[in-house]
């Protein structure tokens, strides 16, 4: 009988994982089409969320996170209904060139409200990187999706967040999701965001412009004149790689100190790494060059971003099951050896 029950709660526990959607291919290409998709400038199209809206969101995201950090399936499936009342779908995605399992979820099949799109990952090593990468302004700093998704998937960072419209969408730029708190986008961000991760979010610039003819190829800001640790470990494994970098310091590059960014504020204010990563256009056009940046994001989440353990429902089952199966043996062992006896051909036949 006990059998039974362990053997009926773990496999609820793990119903609540394999009835997620699946789909399975590249996350390269799922992120190349679905810049095809985004809301597009001057179209006016982008829908502005409730307040309802994004606290269901906050909601949601919040239950994930739980999850990562060793929560039951039941925050799994809990996050995916609320997110269905939300028109969003949560997807189980296999990734068949990178050979990894990602959590993804989009708008729900019909809807194109401009929300964006975003990506869970935890390591099958039983941990995940505490580190988001953001691009923020898809369509308007071209190819930075390109770069985000490389990062993410190279780093094994934990979260990537893209936005679904262009940043000038609508009037008034409400789309513009790096600088609008009343956003999905950043909403999501705020759930995820602690005070132990690390943010890297990633823009582009263009060279010819007026006053930046000079500028390094790569301009990084921490949002504050004073810098960070972050930003510096950044710039060191740039520079490894080939790339000239300039850093904000109240004084130079300010036209890209980022001081506005909603993102970089929040991480701030709980104590998290906020990397502003702003790229000239001539190397977000090569695809070597994307590499490059992708490869040094890399570098910098191995030797510095916090990886956080991380059990899944599976691995919690089998140890309460151990657990449960030692004290109950111990139990009757004391008192019935006939009732043991049974118990131990019982845990051998499973």
């Amino acid at each position: 009988m006990i059998c039974l029950i362990l053997f009926v709660f773990s496999c609820s526990s793990l119903l609540a994982e394999t009835t997620l959607p699946e789909e399975q291919g590249s996350l390269v290409d799922l992120i190349d089409k679905f810049r095809m998709d985004i809301i597009p400038r001057d179209s006016g199209k982008y829908v502005m969320p409730t307040e309802l809206e994004l606290k269901s969101f906050g909601s949601a995201f919040s239950l994930l996170l739980e999850w990562m950090n060793g929560g039951s399936g039941d925050r799994l499936s809990g996050a995916a209904s609320n997110l269905a009342e939300l028109k969003y779908v949560l997807i189980r995605f296999s990734d068949i060139v990178a050979e990894r399992v990602f959590y993804l979820a989009r708008e729900s099949p019909g809807y194109n409200r401009g929300w964006g799109l975003y990506i869970l990952h935890t390591r099958s090593n039983g941990v995940y990187r505490n580190l988001l990468i953001e691009v923020p302004h898809i369509g308007f700093d071209l190819e930075t999706e390109k770069i985000g998704i490389r990062s993410f998937i190279q780093s094994s960072a934990g979260f990537f967040l893209v936005a679904g419209a262009h940043r000038y969408a609508n009037p008034d730029s409400v789309a513009d999701v790096a600088h609008k708190e009343k956003c999905v986008f950043h909403v999501i961000h705020n759930a995820l965001c602690t005070n132990t991760s690390t943010v890297i979010q990633i823009h582009g610039f263009a060279e010819t412009s007026a006053g930046r003819q000079l500028y390094p190829q790569i301009i990084l800001s921490s949002g504050e004149p004073a810098g960070s640790k972050a930003v510096t470990d950044m710039s060191a494994q740039l520079t490894q790689n080939g790339f000239t970098v300039g850093i904000f310091d109240g004084t130079k590059y300010t036209d890209l100190g980022a001081t506005e960014n909603i993102q970089g504020t929040y991480a701030r204010g709980v104590g998290a790494g906020f990397i502003h990563m702003e790229i000239a256009r001539a190397i977000r056009d090569s695809s070597e060059l994307r590499g490059k940046v992708a490869n040094s994001v890399e570098g910098f989440a191995m030797k510095y971003v916090i990886e956080v353990p991380e059990f899944t429902s599976l691995g919690l089952m089998v140890l309460a099951t151990i657990s449960m199966s030692w004290i109950v043996i111990k139990a009757h062992g004391r008192s019935n050896t006939g009732v043991k006896s049974k118990f131990r051909v019982c845990v051998r036949g499973k």
